[in-house]
C-alpha cells in the first residue's frame, strides 16, 4: 500500500468533525506562524517609523505654507529694504556737520526759535557702532535759543520728522516773567559716520 492510500483510507476513517478540527488547527498554527514570523516584524519597523513620517509630514506642509506665504515674505523684503534705505538717507557723514547746523537753523528760523548759540562738541562725541567700512557717532550739538513753548514744540516736531537722525539727550527752559520767549538749551546728538577704508 502506498502512503497516498494510507492517507485516503485514514480520512476516510475518521470523522467529518476531527478532519474539520485538523483543518482549524493547520490554519490556526499558519496564522501564528505568519503573524509571529512574518507580520510582527513588520509591525515593529511601522511602528518606529510611524513618528518619523508625522515628523517628515508636518515638514512638508509647513513648507507648503512657506511656499504659500513667499509672496508675503517677498513684500516685507522690499518694504524692509525700503525701510533701510531711508534710515540709511538720514545718516549724515562726518564732514557734512556744517549743513546739519545749517538745517537746524533753518528749521529753527521757520518755527520762530531765535538761536543764540549752536555748537557741536567735537570732544564729547561718542563711537556708536563700527565695522569694517564706517565708524558711526553720537556726536552732541548743544543749541542756546529763546523760544515760546508751542514755537519750541514745533520746532522739535520737525526735527523729528527732518531727514537727519537726533536723539534729545537734554534740554532745559527757563521761563522770564513777562515774556513770551524763554530761555531754552538744547542738546541733541546727531548721528554722523566716518568711512574706514581709506584710514587702514
Amino acid at each position: 500500500m502506498t502512503l497516498q492510500n494510507k492517507i485516503s483510507s485514514y480520512i476516510e476513517s475518521v470523522d467529518e468533525k476531527v478532519i474539520y478540527y485538523i483543518l482549524g488547527g493547520i490554519l490556526f498554527s499558519v496564522f501564528l506562524l505568519d503573524y509571529f514570523v512574518l507580520m510582527r516584524p513588520q509591525i515593529a519597523s511601522l511602528s518606529k517609523i510611524s513618528p518619523e513620517i508625522r515628523l517628515l509630514s508636518e515638514d512638508i506642509n509647513k513648507a507648503k505654507d512657506d511656499i504659500l506665504r513667499s509672496k508675503q515674505y517677498q513684500v516685507q523684503v522690499e518694504r524692509l529694504r525700503a525701510d533701510v534705505a531711508k534710515s540709511n538717507a538720514k545718516l549724515k557723514f562726518k564732514e557734512e556737520v556744517p549743513l546739519i547746523l545749517e538745517n537746524i537753523s533753518r528749521m529753527a528760523d521757520d518755527n520762530g526759535v531765535k538761536i543764540d548759540q549752536i555748537m557741536p562738541d567735537v570732544q564729547d562725541q561718542k563711537i556708536l557702532l563700527e565695522n569694517d567700512e564706517r565708524r558711526y557717532y553720537g556726536l552732541p550739538i548743544l543749541i542756546k535759543a529763546r523760544s515760546g513753548y508751542h514755537d519750541f514744540g514745533r520746532f522739535l516736531s520737525q526735527l523729528e520728522r527732518g531727514d537727519i537722525f537726533f536723539k534729545v539727550s537734554s534740554f532745559g527752559i527757563i521761563s522770564s516773567r513777562g515774556e513770551q520767549k524763554h530761555s531754552v538749551e538744547i542738546v541733541l546728538d546727531a548721528v554722523v559716520y566716518e568711512e574706514l577704508k581709506g584710514k587702514k
